[in-house]
């Protein structure tokens, strides 16, 4: 029985049945007899062997119920018998890193079968070469540890001890897989493009456009007057697009150099698309979607009834789909006229007091 409290039942294939008895899956393999009862690891892995093999299978269950008797043979020794040993465990929500690096390892899920009180210690068993991480208050069922930037693999060693001093340990593994960060003079709204050399592009509320190497270093900034929501996006030739509150589309050189910019009559929150032939299109607080060429002239301008905020896009016909603050959802053809129209209904839900 597992943690979850189904129950698994070995046959011609293995059975899944929940406490009432009902089948919640099976095995499809019906061909050969699982010759052995199963034994369910404390990470959810059944193993089962079947004539010459031995099978490892990934479930969605958290190990052994903590029933008095959970298993054939009644615990992972198979001694027969109740053992004044305690497991160890360790919630698996350990691996997810707050804004500040730091995990959670909580051993709370321990238990001993005959209900005996429970010590803790933690150690550090390995940790990436060039980072220290030092364990503050390693004897408590719960710890906070800061994982150091650098990246790597760090295994935490969980010790329970029951009033009988049997111990029962636990592996814990956890990655750092931040790469790197790269720091901007205010928050980010905005999503980042990445070109075809690598060259990641991500737009901030200081105002600028960053490059930013693969490694995580600068390569060139590009200041605007602000740059709220727009995420930039990157054309064939490797021309960066993005747009500003300060009214204008900018197009950017791969180099960081200006190629050109194009004034619209209010502030661009949207992002902009790409067609095929080149083409830009790019909403504005003045109520218009424009269309621009390559080299920077208007094609054309399509106007709705509010500001649009929502980013363009395309569909596979080349029309250009947009949301507009007057709660529209406009389809317009690549020549700039309207193809169609959905109004879109606000909904508003009241809570009864």
């Amino acid at each position: 029985m597992c943690n979850d409290e189904t129950i698994y039942f070995p046959s011609n294939f293995i059975e899944v049945l929940n406490l009432e008895g009902e089948k919640l899956w099976h095995t499809k393999d019906e061909n050969h007899y699982f010759n052995s009862k199963p034994t369910m690891m404390s990470d959810g892995t059944l193993l089962i062997n079947k004539n010459e093999k031995l099978y490892a299978i990934t479930t969605k269950d958290k190990g052994l119920s903590k029933s008095s008797w959970p298993k054939f043979r009644q615990n992972l020794k198979n001694t027969g018998s109740i053992e004044n040993y305690p497991y160890a465990l360790v919630a698996e929500n350990h691996f997810k890193l707050d804004s500040s690096g730091t995990i959670s390892l909580d051993a709370t899920p321990s238990y001993d079968p005959n209900g005996e009180q429970l010590t803790f210690l933690w150690k550090i068993k390995k940790n990436p070469e060039g980072s220290s991480v030092i364990l503050t208050d390693s004897t408590s069922a719960v710890i906070q540890v800061n994982i150091p930037k650098n990246r790597g693999e760090y295994i935490f060693l969980l010790e329970a001890k029951n009033e009988k001093g049997k111990t029962a340990s636990m592996v814990v593994e956890v990655n750092n897989l931040i790469k790197w960060e790269f720091q901007t003079g205010s928050y980010i709204n905005s999503s980042s493009a990445i070109g075809n050399d690598g060259t990641i592009y991500i737009a901030s509320y200081d105002k600028n456009l960053c490059a930013i190497n693969s490694d995580g270093t600068e390569k060139w900034e590009f200041q605007t007057n602000i740059i709220k929501r727009s995420s930039p996006a990157i054309g064939n030739d490797g021309t960066i697009y993005v747009g500003s509150t300060d009214y204008n589309l900018y197009a950017i050189n791969p180099d960081g150099t200006k190629k050109w910019d194009f004034p619209s009559g209010g502030g661009i929150e949207s992002s902009p698309a790409i067609g095929n032939d080149g083409t830009i299109y790019i909403g504005s607080e003045d109520n218009n979607l424009y269309a621009i060429n390559p080299d920077g002239t208007k094609r054309w301008e399509f106007q709705t009834f509010d500001d649009i905020y929502s980013s363009p896009a395309i569909g596979k016909d080349g029309t250009i789909y947009v949301g507009s603050w007057d709660n529209n959802l406009y389809a317009i053809n690549p020549d700039g006229t309207k193809n169609g129209i959905l109004k879109l209904v606000r909904i508003y839900i009241l809570h009864r007091q």
